[in-house]
């Protein structure tokens, strides 16, 4: 089941005990970013959840395809490595 953002917290496990949270990086109108531990690959990511509202999915969803688009063509644009639903 999805995890509401007001329920995330430092330790917290992920897709299959895939991610462990460590703490907020940052937070904006439309979601969080987490910092975390890939347990599997050994390295730390960036999570961003979106806020549980419609218009904010919607967002995000076209967020995530464009930033995409973006990231390749660009050395100071980040990589989205996955996209999933939690």
């Amino acid at each position: 089941p999805p995890i509401p953002p007001n329920r995330l917290y430092a330790g917290c496990k992920l897709d299959n005990q895939r991610y462990r949270l460590i703490k907020t990086l940052g937070e904006g109108g439309n979601g969080c970013v987490w910092l975390a531990d890939h347990l599997k690959m050994g390295s730390q990511v960036a999570i961003k959840f979106p806020k549980q509202t419609a218009h904010c999915t919607d967002l995000f969803g076209n967020e995530t395809k464009n930033h995409v688009l973006f990231s390749n063509r660009h050395p100071h644009i980040v990589s989205i490595l996955d996209v999933g639903e939690h």
